[in-house]
């Protein structure tokens, strides 16, 4: 078994990820699913493996509360 290890220097600060998503919420040719998607990663902080691989079937989004992503290897 492989493990993805990120330099600290290549992790984006609370504030500049905040920022990025901010960006990508009001660009008016964004879907609206990269700002989904890019926040998933964010709020979940998913290995670029994990994000490469996530699939809709894998996000569960209620009417209501907090959502989930099942990750699997």
């Amino acid at each position: 078994m492989s493990v993805e290890v990120m330099e600290e220097e290549w992790l984006y600060s609370k504030e500049e990820v905040g920022a990025l998503l901010e960006w990508v919420r009001g660009h008016v040719s964004a879907e609206p699913a990269v700002y989904l998607f890019m926040r998933i990663v964010a709020e979940q902080a998913l290995r670029p493996s994990e994000a490469r691989n996530l699939r809709v079937a894998d996000v569960v989004l209620p009417a209501r509360g907090w959502g989930g992503a099942l990750l699997l290897e």
